[in-house]
């Protein structure tokens, strides 16, 4: 099933009609994070080949919207079916190529199957309005109006390394349902599980001229896709900064973006302290933190912070530290340089005056897991997307002090507060500038039924499997007049 993909360790991208070699003779490299052996090369597409994709989808695309939406759905369910069936293979090239551990990376990949067979059951719930005049000020009762969807064109999906399936799958899936074609440029750390992930779409039935991948420098990728007058969405999971670029770059057209997050989780006095640490940590901690989703500073109040800490440091001790292939809780990060930058977060807080109540080692791009004490507000590590297996913490009193704190930072992405009172749940909850608050469960993305956003410069539309149809599709108005007043 996956022959055509390669030829021996050399992935090809898929034009939209075959998978093809690029005429770029340099490859670039994959390499595993775990011992930087080579997992694969992939393709470094030229200018002239990246266009020619569009131009080829934007012909199929018509094709394509021109079916049902249940003949459509069918074939989302095939995928579904075809994707789950090769959980094993796929996770452990996941595994190999971005250091997740085995057992999460197979996760990832049924999630992937369940997104692709949900959206198919939410498509064909998709309504269309039947509204009439006469009820605005001043009007006969001799229009209709029929309201449907209709699909944009052609969706520039850019997923990000750390969920290279799963974030490929939640913009492939609603995208092809709703009727666009799609090119997917994936991370390069991911880029071969996501091609595999294509395929299986390709074998359930999308036909030609509908998707394509593209690969090699983004620069150039982006320089030529992102301000194309035949791109009509981008939807990128990423960071701000390169967000920035592309909402600067990409002229009009539909943007759905998921950025940066700085996820706080706010501890209160009242909660059960417990069950509390039992969800901040894996919250923090699970695939080293590199999750936008993922909490990355600690507001506990001054009354338990000290049993807060202690207990924290007893759990997170007991992580296991090591090979993804071993499903360690801590793995190495995806790259030697993000390790470093990490690195250099955990010693300028040391430099401020935290304390690091454990961890706080690097060996190669493997971060021990790290808990600092006695941050301050204004602290680096307390205001970047650090991305690393680390939780600062920072002491409160009142909560008001709580809530301002959070809302410093220029994310708003998600954020928790765990208490056992409802009123100063919602107290908080209403005044937290995030897209999600969670009250007594860590952030997530999920279940994918549930809308996801990003407020500031955290993200830009609401994605989830219904409303990301609804962001790939636009109403159609169609105004009929009839010859009389019907309601004489």
């Amino acid at each position: 099933m996956f022959d055509e993909i390669k030829l021996n360790k050399e992935y090809k991208y898929f034009d939209g009609c075959r998978w093809v070699h690029s005429a770029e003779y340099r490859k670039i490299e994959i390499k595993n994070p775990v011992d930087d052996s080579v997992v694969g090369c992939i393709q470094n597409c030229t200018g002239d080949e990246i266009i020619r994709v569009v131009e080829t989808l934007k012909e199929g695309q018509k094709r394509w919207a021109s079916k049902t939406i249940d003949e459509r759905a069918t074939i989302l369910d095939k995928a579904a079916d075809i994707i789950e069936s090769q959980v094993d293979f796929i996770g452990n090239i996941l595994c190999r190529e971005i250091a997740k551990p085995l057992n999460d990376a197979k996760e990832e990949i049924l999630r992937s199957a369940q997104i692709t067979r949900f959206t198919s059951h939410s498509v064909r719930t998709i309504e269309g309005q039947y509204l009439q005049s006469g009820v605005f000020y001043n009007t006969k009762n001799n229009k209709q109006c029929l309201v449907k969807r209709e699909p944009l064109g052609i969706v520039l999906a850019i997923s990000p390394f750390n969920y290279p399936v799963n974030l490929s799958c939640s913009k492939i899936a609603p995208a092809l349902a709703s009727g666009n074609a799609v090119i997917l440029k994936p991370p390069l750390e991911g880029a071969i599980s996501a091609f595999h992930l294509v395929q299986c779409f390709l074998e359930a039935g999308v036909p030609g001229g509908v998707i394509a991948t593209v690969t090699g420098e983004s620069k150039k990728i982006g320089d030529i896709l992102v301000p194309h007058e035949d791109i009509s969405c981008i939807s990128f999971t990423g960071s701000t900064s390169t967000g920035e670029i592309i909402a600067r770059k990409a002229g009009i057209k539909k943007l759905l973006f998921e950025l940066g997050g700085n996820g706080t989780a706010i501890i209160l006095d009242d909660c059960d302290l417990e069950k509390t640490i039992n969800d901040v940590i894996p919250g923090a901690f699970s695939y080293s933190g590199q999750r936008c989703t993922a909490i990355k500073r600690l507001l506990v109040q001054d009354k338990i912070a000290g049993r807060a800490i202690a207990l924290m440091k007893k759990k997170i001790e007991k992580l296991s530290v090591g090979s993804p292939l071993k499903n360690n809780d801590i793995t190495p990060l995806v790259g030697l340089h993000h390790a470093e930058f990490v690195e250099n977060l955990i010693n300028g807080a040391k430099r401020g005056g935290a304390k690091i109540i454990t961890g706080g080692r690097r060996k190669g791009n493997l971060i021990e897991p790290t808990l600092i004490d006695k941050v301050d507000p204004g602290m680096s590590i307390a205001n970047v997307e650090q991305f690393g297996p680390v939780l600062p913490v920072i002491r409160f009193k009142k909560i008001d002090e709580a809530i301002e704190i959070t809302n410093t930072t220029k994310y708003g992405l998600q954020s928790c507060v765990f208490t056992q009172d409802i009123d100063k749940a919602f107290y908080i909850a209403e005044r937290i500038l995030t897209g999600t608050m969670n009250i007594n469960c860590a952030p997530s993305r999920g279940p994918d039924t549930f809308p996801f956003l990003g407020v500031k410069k955290s993200g830009i539309g609401v994605q989830g499997i219904k409303d990301s149809i609804l962001e790939m599709t636009r109403e159609k108005v169609i105004v009929i007049k009839t010859s009389k007043n019907l309601s004489k």
